[in-house]
């Protein structure tokens, strides 16, 4: 999905504000957006594990997919409109 939309905004050349494209930023971006923070920390700043806001079942598989790209491992936690996920570095830290 993002790079039908990377396609599109320059197919159309939309420019990207920080605020989103000419101000609407997509719940599924942002969720994404943690993914790539929560990854950071991780990977950079050393954080042994990361949990991210609740988003429902179809948000939590492309944060799964995303996180499973950089070579880091996630469970959803947690019920109901609480479930989120949980991002660690070593697999062994997954409850």
């Amino acid at each position: 999905m993002a790079q039908i939309q990377k396609v599109m905004k320059e197919a159309l050349q939309i420019e990207e504000t920080p605020e989103g494209i000419q101000g609407y930023y997509d719940k599924t971006d942002i969720a994404l957006d943690e993914v790539k923070d929560a990854i950071d920390r991780i990977t950079i700043g050393g954080e042994k594990s990361v949990e991210l806001k609740p988003q429902g079942p179809k948000i939590r598989k492309l944060q799964h997919e995303l996180i499973e790209q950089h070579s880091l491992f996630s469970e959803s936690v947690g019920d109901g409109d609480h479930r989120h996920l949980r991002i660690v570095a070593e697999k062994a830290l997954l409850t």
